[in-house]
Formats: C-alpha cells, sequence, structure tokens
C-alpha cells in the first residue's frame, strides 16, 4: 500500500518535471525560428 502510493508520487513528479522540460523545449524552437524570421526579413 505505501510503497504504491510512494510510486505514484513520484511517477507524478517526474511526470511534472518531463511536462517543464518540453515546455522550455517549446519555447527555445519558437524563439529561435522568431529570431530566424526577423533575421531573415529586412
Amino acid at each position: 500500500m505505501t510503497s504504491r502510493t510512494i510510486g505514484g508520487g513520484m511517477r507524478r513528479k517526474y511526470r511534472q518535471k518531463s511536462f517543464r522540460n518540453n515546455l522550455i523545449l517549446k519555447n527555445m524552437i519558437i524563439m529561435t525560428i522568431w529570431t530566424g524570421l526577423s533575421l531573415d526579413s529586412p
């Protein structure tokens, strides 16, 4: 019982971490695309 709850908590924490990392990656990609567009445009 206790081990199962601990595992669920760990999984939830890891999922939040991965979600945050994905958000940062998406922001980085969007920023690079934006900078590329701004550099391309005169």
